[in-house]
């Protein structure tokens, strides 16, 4: 809408998979903006049932709607203009025959091409735009977990679905996520930067001699002699099961030394060289870090769409803490969301990077 009001001349056109998708889900919603637009808007366009039209240039100017089918591709081809928007609802059923026709639309200078839905499918011309030709595209990962239209309920009830899923192939669309039984991830992820599976929870893990963090001159946390430093990111949907798995992991790892032991720990005769921290009972000191998210394929500005915002961050950060206590290890923690200075001699050094 915002397309035909401010493009003159221009042509926009919409398909979808199938003509209920596009007519009373799509173009319903432009005719509900449309129908809503205050003056001196609401009186220049003409909404028809199946066409949107400049009232002074309806020739020229106009929003169309045409199903895209694999026996007729042509739905998106033939549109030339000054100003061309082609969208594409639900892009992942729309047969690969209609992008090819519409390769030709794409030809003027001010040709724009929009495609979103759900990632229903590994293969196709949209799952190529997230991943063989995603420096071709600018992409976007818009999780339902941080939206304020879904429900709570909504999110947890699929949530349960997914893990209730044996089939060889499962797809997940609640984060918009596509991976197969054993794990394997496909892609980069639907964000505009990583692509078709959602992200997980990241964290760095650097074995330290000693570590500090500071905010404003103030130590908030530290300890001396071996421990963990643990940077962690939270991304949409993250929640206290992956806190949980996350400390299980990195206070489990093997990545010290019985010369790592203090006084008081005993290590029993038959212990592995290499031991964990849970093993020794060091100390953790958590930071959060929502950088470990940059996205940085394009340009010169790092981009953190996938870091979870504040509000949703914060409690998982407390959860990842509580996590570690209930496992018996010392915990320290930086000052979320406060500008932070930490300070660790790296033992090793040993840094791993980790995805949960």
């Amino acid at each position: 809408v915002w397309h035909v009001l401010m493009r003159i001349p221009s042509k926009t056109v919409v398909t979808a998979p199938t003509s209920s998708q596009l007519f009373d889900a799509c173009f319903a919603e432009m005719k509900n903006v449309a129908k809503r637009l205050k003056p001196p808007f609401n009186d220049l366009l003409e909404i028809k049932s199946d066409r949107i039209e400049l009232k002074s240039q309806p020739e020229s100017t106009f929003i169309s709607c045409r199903t895209s089918r694999a026996e007729q591709p042509e739905a998106l081809a033939g549109v030339h203009s000054q100003n061309v928007l082609l969208i594409a609802d639900e892009a992942s059923g729309v047969p690969n025959a209609v992008f090819e026709a519409a390769s030709g639309s794409m030809s003027g200078h001010n040709a724009t091409t929009v495609l979103t839905g759900n990632p229903t499918r590994n293969t196709g011309f949209f799952y190529d735009t997230h991943n063989r030709l995603r420096d071709d595209w600018y992409t976007m990962h818009v999780s339902c977990v941080t939206s304020p239209r879904v429900s709570d309920d909504f999110v947890e009830d699929m949530k349960k679905r997914e893990r209730s899923l044996q089939s060889t192939r499962r797809i997940r669309r609640v984060l918009l996520e596509v991976r197969l039984a054993h794990g394997q991830k496909l892609g980069r992820t639907m964000e505009g930067t990583p692509a078709w599976h959602a992200v997980s929870m990241r964290a760095i893990l650097q074995r330290a001699a000693d570590a500090r963090v500071t905010v404003s001159g103030e130590v908030v946390g530290s300890f001396d002699g071996p421990g963990i430093v643990l940077l962690v990111g939270v991304t949409h949907g993250d929640d206290d099961d992956a806190a949980a798995r996350l400390a299980d992991k990195v206070y489990g790892l093997r990545i010290f030394e019985h010369r790592h032991a203090s006084d008081a720990t005993c290590l029993p005769p038959s212990a592995p060289r290499e031991v964990s921290a849970r093993d020794l009972e060091l100390p953790v000191l958590i930071i959060s870090q929502f950088t470990l998210y940059a996205e940085t394929r394009k340009g010169r500005r790092p981009t953190w769409d996938h870091a979870a915002p504040g509000s949703v961050a914060e409690p998982i950060i407390d959860a990842v803490a509580a996590a570690f206590t209930s496992l018996g290890a010392p915990v320290s923690t930086g000052r979320f969301g406060a500008d932070m200075q930490v300070t660790f001699t790296n033992d090793g050094p040993v840094t791993i990077s980790l995805e949960i």
